[in-house]
């Protein structure tokens, strides 16, 4: 299994890595469990919401130590290869 904080990290640093990493952010403060995101993971969250990589459920949540399925890696890997 891999959480959702791993795959957003891992895409993060893939980008600053390959220099096509912007400087959009947003802040983590409107979501319910923003406070569950792993320090390390933060900034990425940051960039990958703000990039539209991931979004928040409907009641708020970004859940970063959720497990993801596969049907959810591949549309995070996709809106990925779109959007950097």
């Amino acid at each position: 299994p891999v959480k959702r904080h791993q795959l957003v990290t891992a895409l993060y640093r893939c980008a600053r890595l390959s220099n096509r990493l912007n400087q959009n952010t947003t802040s983590l403060a409107g979501y319910n469990d923003s406070r569950t995101v792993p320090t390390v993971a933060r900034d990425a969250f940051s960039w990958a919401l703000a990039n539209g990589i991931v979004s928040g459920s409907a009641d708020k949540n970004l859940m970063p130590n959720g497990n993801i399925t596969r049907a959810q890696f591949a549309v995070i890997l996709y809106r990925y290869s779109q959007r950097t």
